[in-house]
């Protein structure tokens, strides 16, 4: 039995050092996304989507260790919700991951185009996605309940953000119909870190379970008081 044990734990250990080697690895992938579309850098958008594929295959080998320790060592308490909520996890990373694909390709669609106005909120937008998915990540690494809380209190601004740019998006468009597609490019890159900071809510939302046992929708909550 403490044989089995000890070698259930070191899957555990492999288990949490995969997640965070896939949550690095996003995080990474949508800051290069970030700097490719707002720079107009071609090669780096290419490499971008390019890293999708490695984000792929992580999810692939994470979702099968999962499985693998599912089926045979039927586990039960805190060792159960750690596999079931990497699970979730995994799964929010690949969207961003894929997220961060969208907005790389963006780039070579706006290159020689002048978006400073419409880009204008965009920096802000993506800092403050990309501090809640670091944060997320970390949270989940260090099972700090504290810090997963702090994520879903950040997602209230984000929001507010996006409907900012939305708004100025549409308004620019009207007055620019000639520059419609910049406007709705604008808009698309907008929508992809807005969703990339609920991902972040889902991850957080998930290491309060793993922590806690108990399933709160704290992102609601926030938005709410």
């Amino acid at each position: 039995m403490e044989v089995t044990r000890k070698s259930f734990d070191m899957q555990l250990k492999e288990l949490c050092e995969k997640l965070s080697s896939m949550g690095h690895f996003v995080v990474d992938m949508l800051g290069e996304a970030m700097k490719a579309v707002l720079s107009g850098n071609i090669e780096l958008a290419e490499r971008v989507v390019a890293m999708d594929d490695t984000v792929d295959d992580m999810d692939l080998d994470i979702e099968n260790l999962c499985v693998q320790m599912l089926a045979r060592q039927q586990p039960l308490g805190s060792d159960l919700r750690l596999i079931v909520t990497t699970l979730k996890v995994i799964s929010d990373l690949e969207r961003i991951g894929d997220y961060a694909e969208d907005i790389a390709k963006i780039t070579p669609i706006v290159v020689g185009k002048d978006m400073s106005q419409l880009f204008k909120d965009i920096p802000e937008l993506g800092h403050m996605a990309m501090e809640m998915i670091r944060k997320a990540v970390k949270a989940f690494i260090e099972r700090d309940v504290e810090l997963a809380h702090n994520v879903c209190k950040d997602d209230a601004p984000v929001d507010r953000l996006f409907r900012h740019i939305l708004a100025s998006s549409i308004s620019y468009i009207r007055s620019n119909p000639q520059d419609a597609e910049a406007g709705v490019y604008t808009v698309l890159l907008a929508r992809r870190l807005e969703r990339t900071a609920d991902h972040a809510t889902n991850i957080a939302e998930r290491v309060h379970y793993l922590v806690t046992g108990k399933l709160v929708q704290l992102a609601k909550f926030y938005r709410e008081t």
